[in-house]
């Protein structure tokens, strides 16, 4: 069966039955030509990747937990609250587009879709949201393979082509027929190769007409000197939906400062330093101790606070 100028074959088992034969996309995407055109109707990411060494800014700190692999959302804390804040944010960013399915880009250590993975989670919750269908087991590898940040030929000005190329390598689709409008969920935008691959496997294999993706964050170049112009999560409407969902204070604001092991959970502290970091409890617990300071500020206040109570009739 031919769609489009792509040929997808399937095999008769008898006569009620009809069986997918899965397609390798090595075989039907040509990577210099689809380095050449973007096969994705629209994208959106919702904040900034910013490396920088060990010290990251607060956003992307909160995306960097989508990268850690072996990763149960429902296990580890914190991590439950930070997809369902994420969930809210993409449902809300892409209900322009009308999307009737979802279906989320493979993890590099994956082959198939890991349930546990916060990223099934994420995209279940929004194709919840926004009424959509699950598809996203479309897609299969034969083997788990190294993130592109780790291959150091994926350099020059051939780059989107090479990283396209390697996304095909393994990766394979199941042709169904899925609905009109697909949205595509991944974390970490880099320079498209991935996008480009699976929207144009979708609109080739399963006749869909437009493919919009939505990435937590876009990884920044050139000081930001990239298209994404100020780009920046909105971190204060983030950990206000986080915050509901959590009573452990996870979420209670932070700030850590680069050359300490201490961290401060107030701003107005006097031994803070100008170049602290906003963080988040979650964060600053890790590796960081509370600054002595910090406890007596707030000492004064829960004894004026007691005193006031046991003043009341």
């Amino acid at each position: 069966m031919q769609i489009g100028n792509t040929w997808c074959y399937i095999l008769a088992m008898d006569n009620t039955q009809r069986r997918t034969v899965p397609v390798p996309l090595r075989t039907i995407i040509d990577a210099r030509a689809l380095a050449e055109q973007k096969s994705y109707d629209g994208i959106v990411a919702l904040g900034s990747f910013w490396t920088r060494g060990d010290n990251l800014d607060l956003q992307s700190r909160i995306v960097k937990c989508f990268k850690t692999p072996g990763v149960d959302a429902l296990e580890v804390p914190g991590v439950g609250e930070i997809t369902r804040a994420y969930a809210e944010l993409v449902a809300g960013a892409a209900k322009r587009w009308s999307p009737e399915a979802v279906v989320r880009v493979l993890s590099s250590g994956e082959t198939r879709v890991d349930e546990g993975r916060p990223h099934s989670l994420l995209a279940t919750m929004v194709a919840q949201a926004l009424g959509a269908a699950q598809a996203s087991d479309v897609f299969f590898r034969t083997e788990p393979r190294k993130p592109m940040r780790m291959i150091d030929r994926f350099s020059g000005t051939d780059m989107l082509r090479q990283r396209i190329h390697y996304v095909t390598q393994d990766l394979f689709i199941l042709p169904r027929k899925l609905p009109d409008t697909v949205l595509l969920i991944d974390d970490i935008f880099n320079l498209g190769a991935t996008a480009r691959v699976y929207a144009q496997a979708l609109k080739s294999c399963c006749g869909v007409r437009w493919v919009y993706s939505a990435n937590l964050a876009a990884t920044r170049f050139d000081g930001g000197k990239d298209g994404w112009g100020t780009l920046k999560l909105d971190i204060n409407l983030f950990l206000s939906i986080a915050r509901t969902l959590n009573a452990g204070g996870f979420f209670e604001d932070a700030w850590t400062e680069r050359a300490t092991n201490v961290f401060h959970n107030r701003a107005d502290c006097p031994r803070i330093e100008q170049s602290a970091l906003r963080s988040i409890m979650l964060f600053a617990t890790e590796d960081r101790v509370p600054c002595p300071s910090c406890a007596v500020l707030q000492e004064p206040r829960s004894a004026i606070r007691r005193l006031l109570e046991n003043m009341q009739p």
